[in-house]
């Protein structure tokens, strides 16, 4: 029965280790093809993100052309109807110049006549009068007409703008005597200049606005995907790490089980090997016996030189006697129980020789036996090694390269995790200036051209004092 289940856990033994063998061969395989298609998906991951980025650049290129794209359309028609616009002026000031030029013309042609000399001469007597002109007497009423002229195209400018620095100018412009035009001058070339800087500080602020948010964008989208992808790659590492550990822990499991088995073998074996022994010495004490007991039993006849054997010794016919006859006083032979000791001593022989067998057979059993525990402690042993192997192999998997790759990947994810928070945090701090620039600054150039026209039309009429 023993060595029925022995030999029955032996085979189960090497039958698991062969699948074990088999498993090993196809988890490697499918480790392999796991890994070619994470090699897959994080080069699709890669390209996606790439795809993403450009996208993220061509939108945000696309927007800034559309943007200026609008601008200038605006642009254009705003040119286009202040050309329309001064174009019909322009036709409407010749068509009256033309007219004032032919009216002053004849108006000339008449005054100037030999006949209009002649009346005027008759007509203004000396030292009664001044000379006869068309010219303006005064020069400060001039003045005051061109100031005012120049104070009411500024107010107009300011009110329509809520223009609080044009409406200054304007009280300046209002109060200027002739002989202060070069400071009122002066004053309206600085504020041109202040308005030509600040429409260029505006410009600038929105362009690096609308960089910086471009900027910001692509930024954000890399370390999204740098931490989606560290993500993706810390998950992988944590479900290898798992996988690897249960595994190993398997393997203790068998190998401690292998280790139990052995020990449990051995103990066997031993108390196997003490019982052959024990049961050998027996039967060689009991051989011992028995041969000292024939030899006892048969010294007699080997003293009378009886041969006993398995020799039949043939024995007197036994004859019915005579109550009357006279009883036999003859002594019998010393070889009257010849045929007895025959038996006995065969009897001897027989259980000898049933022992002797018993012997060789007990040394036989335990030869195979022993065969057979050198043969399963060998199975056990290179099981237990084999085992051995395989947990330190995946201890320096899990303890070297899957560590190492996890942490190196927890480092990627918090640094992206760390840009993008810094990416945000830039804008939300520059968005309050930005957002105000972009919606105001269609507004803040209408209001400049505005005051800009006020500036130009003030400045050409003082020109004509």
């Amino acid at each position: 029965m023993y060595t029925t289940f022995a030999n029955n856990l032996m085979e189960a033994t090497m039958r698991e280790a062969k699948q074990n063998a088999n498993y090993e061969k196809v988890n490697d395989s499918e480790e392999k093809q796991s890994k070619g298609f994470r090699k897959v998906k994080l080069a699709k991951e890669k390209a996606k993100a790439k795809a993403e980025s450009d996208l993220s650049d061509t939108t945000a290129t696309y927007d800034t052309t559309t943007s200026e794209m609008k601008a200038n359309i605006k642009f254009f028609d705003e040119a286009k109807k202040s050309c329309s616009a001064k174009h019909a002026e322009y036709t409407t000031r010749k068509t009256h110049r033309a007219s004032e030029l032919k009216g002053i013309n004849q108006a000339i042609g008449l005054l100037t006549s030999d006949s209009a000399r002649k009346l005027f001469t008759a007509s203004i007597k000396p030292g009664l009068s001044s000379a006869a002109s068309f010219l303006q007497t005064s020069s400060e009423q001039n003045v005051e007409a061109i100031t005012f002229k120049a104070y009411k195209k500024l107010q107009t400018q300011a009110t329509k703008f809520q223009s609080l620095r044009l409406a200054m100018l304007a009280v300046q412009v209002r109060t200027a005597t002739k002989g202060n035009f070069d400071k009122v001058q002066t004053a309206i070339d600085g504020m041109v200049k202040t308005l030509n800087d600040e429409g260029a500080s505006d410009l600038s602020k929105r362009d690096e606005c609308k960089k910086t948010y471009h900027e910001i964008a692509r930024d954000s989208a890399k370390a999204k995907w740098q931490a989606k992808t560290a993500s993706a790659e810390v998950a992988s590492d944590t479900q290898d790490i798992e996988f690897r550990t249960a595994e190993k822990n398997e393997a203790t499991k068998q190998r401690v089980a292998a280790n139990a088995f052995e020990t449990q073998l051995t103990k066997d074996r031993t108390a196997s090997h003490a019982a052959f022994q024990q049961a050998r010495a027996d039967d060689n004490s009991a051989i011992k016996l028995l041969t000292q007991a024939k030899n006892a039993f048969g010294a007699f006849f080997k003293k009378e030189n009886i041969k006993l054997g398995l020799v039949q010794v043939a024995q007197d016919p036994e004859f019915s006697v005579s109550e009357d006859r006279a009883p036999d006083a003859s002594l019998s032979n010393k070889d009257q129980n010849q045929g007895q000791a025959n038996s006995i001593v065969a009897l001897f022989d027989y259980i000898i020789e049933d022992l002797n067998d018993e012997v060789k057979g007990g040394v036989n059993a335990e030869a195979q036996d022993q065969t057979m525990y050198e043969a399963q402690l060998k199975t056990s042993t290179d099981l237990q090694a084999s085992l051995q192997s395989k947990i330190a192999s995946l201890n320096s998997i899990i303890n070297g390269r899957l560590t190492a790759s996890k942490t190196a990947q927890q480092t990627n994810l918090a640094a992206a995790r760390t840009d993008l928070k810094a990416e945000v945090d830039y804008k939300a701090g520059i968005q309050e200036d930005c957002d105000w620039m972009s919606s105001n600054f269609d507004g803040r150039a209408t209001n400049r051209a505005g005051e800009m026209d006020g500036l130009v039309a003030a400045k050409e009429a003082l020109a004509r004092a």
